[in-house]
């Protein structure tokens, strides 16, 4: 078998998706991730519901009841992807929209109080879900207005029955040699700077990385892909537009993977 340590899943297998494109043409997906009924599937980015559902106590939920609260909370994050193009004041971050929302939603609830602390569980069970699509501690930290960015490709959701390395195995393959350097831990990146390269000579460049081992290379363009705290302490200059007061108060606070495509001019 396979133990999967990070990425595995393809999130909106369908023709719209590059990952996916890739994954079929090399021959790494099943057959039934590559149906077109699977690919057709709108799931708007939201997670399955479990077959069946478990208390604390050990005692079994009912799948009714976990389906309400799961249709509700659905509903309300698709409404919170509204705000993208809002011009009216709105709360501050994703999770306190959902909380006012979910509050306003209970005031009407009937029934006996064990039924209405079964369904706040759940919610909760939900919201920690939703942390984790969002990659996020809390929901308080993913800001509102711009939450709606994000675009949600048709298709179930899928994983590599060999692994998810086989297509980065693949990838790497197809590059011409010498175009990618391995074991070369980066000491820090210059910016706003103009630097000479020997090979491309009156070309100066904006930017340098410069490795631990004293290589340097000059840049046009660099795509950065560390942790905010790495970027922090090892990557701003003092005074740079990147510093650590942006960082702390931009209420960025998601991880996505991402895939370059480079074409060749």
């Amino acid at each position: 078998g396979v133990v999967e340590v990070g990425a595995h899943w393809i999130h909106g297998p369908s023709q719209g998706n590059p990952v996916f494109q890739l994954a079929a043409k090399y021959g790494l997906l099943g057959e039934r991730a590559l149906s077109e009924e699977n690919q057709l599937i709108e799931t708007g980015g939201h997670v399955g519901l479990p077959s069946v559902s478990y208390a604390s106590s050990g005692v079994s939920v009912s799948l009714e009841l976990v389906a309400e609260m799961a249709s509700l909370f659905y509903s309300l994050i698709d409404q919170t992807r509204e705000f993208l193009q809002a011009t009216e004041t709105t709360p501050p971050s994703v999770g306190e929209y959902l909380k006012e929302k979910i509050r306003q939603h209970t005031a009407s609830w009937t029934g006996d109080e064990e039924t209405k602390k079964l369904k706040l569980a759940i919610l909760k069970n939900l919201f920690n879900v939703e942390c984790c699509v969002s990659g996020t501690h809390s929901m308080d930290l993913v800001a509102l207005a711009p939450f709606g960015e994000y675009t949600v490709l048709p298709g179930l959701d899928c994983t590599f029955p060999e692994g998810y390395q086989g297509l980065t195995d693949r990838i790497v393959a197809s590059l011409p040699k010498d175009v990618m350097v391995f074991d070369k831990p980066v000491k820090t990146i210059h910016w706003n700077g103009s630097f000479q390269e020997a090979s491309a000579p009156g070309e100066t460049f904006p930017v340098l990385v410069e490795c631990e081992d004293g290589d340097c290379f000059p840049a046009h363009h660099v795509v950065v892909t560390v942790p905010l705290g790495a970027l922090a302490s090892g990557f701003l200059q003092p005074h740079s537009l990147w510093d650590t007061h942006w960082l702390l108060s931009s209420h960025f606070h998601s991880e996505f993977g991402i895939e370059l495509l480079y074409c060749a001019l």
